[in-house]
């Protein structure tokens, strides 16, 4: 590249840097730890979900005691970078700093660079330098790159806002009552109804405005997937989106799907549903099951980054609340590191979630929307009796929309949590 368009950039880019977003959410993410690491630092996450903002912010927190070197390969003036401009640009950036100072290199959206993990490689055990490496897709921890620079990459996943993370624009959430009062349980119902409007997305939470979600849809789909993959069949591609999204916590049925989408192969089907697992738009989970042939041959089930871009993006029909709420608890277990499977013995009973955690102990959490039905007790309650026995635990849990009344709370043998409650209590 031009010497002059890179000295530019750096330039612009340096004061988009440190010029403070008034909209700006602080994450729940110990990037103290990060700092404190040689290490390479690698965050991924879907697009739009926060990264660069909490690397702006972690810039300007600590810019008097580091040089930071920044570049973000969303900007078009760099198109055409290689893995040889990197040295350029950094030579360009060691001109103009005060050489006995720490250095911080911030590279967003480095995927963008072909070959970029060989100057990664070249810099990462250079002393008194810190790198800060992010990208939205899975595929950033390539077996190349893991390969360079094994042993010296540490990882951290952003997803976008959690409903905790999203209380924290409001006063009442800063001066909450420690005694959980009326008051304040009101404004955690209030903020879950937006939360459930909006979605995670800081920009379409913040500006309560939904209708950028297709563009953030549109852009992974075309820009990260058709073009960075070469898929020619753009339509089937599209249109396999649109299935995932209109069945957003179903068991998905890959040989269906092939027939209805006209692929040959249920493999191409698998290969397309895999690049929307890459760009972290959709997770996968499996049956429950001891029996890992019989994992393998069940219906897994796809859940959205976000139920709301899923929402603009599928096919629905009506009342949605159920599977927003479904959608959301997983997305929350996700967040809190559980394995996640689900369990479905036979037709007409399943459990939403069999959540495992760190120390290999089941939790079973069905999600319901409102128990005062007499009909969906039996059923939500049936299902966990039946699931204990067969996962041998004692676990369970019922995560709900709305608050129970406290006829239903009290002949319920497990514990009855609104989502809302749940959420922020972590």
């Amino acid at each position: 590249m031009n010497l002059e368009t890179i000295r530019n950039v750096l330039i612009d880019q340096q004061k988009e840097l440190f010029t403070p977003d008034s909209e700006e959410l602080v994450r729940e993410v110990d990037l103290e730890y990060h700092l404190r690491v040689p290490e390479v630092s690698v965050i991924t996450g879907v697009r739009r979900c926060g990264k660069s903002t909490l690397l702006r912010q972690l810039a300007r927190r600590v810019k008097e005691d580091f040089n930071i070197h920044y570049l973000n390969f969303e900007e078009q003036r760099l198109d055409s970078f290689d893995v040889d401009d990197f040295r350029i640009a950094y030579e360009e950036f060691l001109s103009n700093v005060i050489q006995d100072k720490k250095q911080i290199l911030i590279y967003d959206e480095i995927q963008n660079v072909p070959l970029w993990e060989k100057w990664i490689s070249s810099i990462a055990n250079k002393k008194n330098i810190k790198i800060f490496i992010t990208g939205s897709n899975s595929s950033l921890l390539s077996s190349e790159l893991s390969s360079l620079i094994t042993g010296r990459h540490v990882d951290l996943h952003i997803t976008p806002l959690s409903f905790k993370e999203s209380l924290q624009r409001y006063p009442e959430y800063k001066t909450k009552n420690i005694e959980y009062s009326t008051d304040y349980k009101l404004f955690l119902k209030k903020s879950c109804d937006e939360y459930f409007k909006f979605g995670g997305f800081p920009r379409a939470l913040l500006y309560q405005d939904t209708t950028i979600l297709g563009n953030y849809y549109e852009d992974i789909v075309e820009r990260d997937i058709a073009l960075r993959k070469k898929v020619r069949n753009i339509k089937a591609l599209k249109n396999l989106g649109r299935i995932l999204a209109s069945q957003n916590g179903r068991m998905l049925n890959q040989s269906n799907v092939s027939k209805d989408l006209s692929l040959k192969s249920v493999l191409t089907t698998n290969k397309f549903i895999n690049y929307f697992k890459e760009t972290f738009l959709y997770s996968e989970i499996k049956l429950y099951s001891k029996s890992a042939k019989k994992q393998t041959r069940g219906h897994s089930k796809f859940y959205a980054v976000d139920p709301i871009l899923a929402k603009k993006t599928g096919l629905y029909y009506g009342d949605t609340l159920y599977w927003e709420l479904e959608n959301h608890v997983f997305n929350e277990l996700s967040r809190r590191g559980y394995e996640i499977s689900y369990w479905h013995p036979y037709k007409g009973l399943e459990v939403d979630f069999i959540a495992r955690d760190k120390e290999g102990i089941d939790t079973i959490i069905q999600v319901c929307v409102d128990l005062s039905q007499d009909e969906t007790y039996k059923r939500e309650i049936r299902a966990i009796e039946k699931a204990k026995v067969a996962i041998k635990t004692e676990n369970c849990l019922i995560i709900s929309y709305f608050e129970q009344d406290a006829v239903t709370q009290a002949k319920c043998p497990y514990k009855i949590v609104p989502f809302y409650s749940w959420a922020s209590n972590y």
